[in-house]
């Protein structure tokens, strides 16, 4: 999809907030409610897991089945694949 397509599908909302967890199911529930506290509300919220295993994605999808402004993304790749993805950016003399 093209970034002017892309862009129809968005809230129309002047400023996204990105949330990015791993294995954070202790925190991620007040982390969520600080950011939705703030006092401007004109905004999208993307909370994304990367693969938790500690109970994470459930409690986002507990906390974005009550607030519509909350977009859960869960990320299907692996530690191992994220990492071969990072590590050219990171350092350079990394072969691709």
């Amino acid at each position: 999809m093209d970034y002017e397509s892309e862009m129809e599908h968005c809230s129309g909302a002047d400023i996204s907030v990105c949330l990015l967890t791993y294995n954070q199911a202790h925190i991620v529930e007040s982390t969520i409610r600080s950011i939705l506290d703030q006092s401007r509300r004109d905004f999208e919220f993307i909370v994304s897991d990367d693969c938790s295993t500690d109970g994470t994605w459930e409690k986002i999808l507990e906390i974005a089945a009550a607030d519509p402004k909350i977009k859960a993304v869960r990320i299907r790749a692996t530690s191992e694949c994220r990492a071969m993805q990072i590590m050219p950016v990171l350092n350079p003399s990394v072969p691709i």
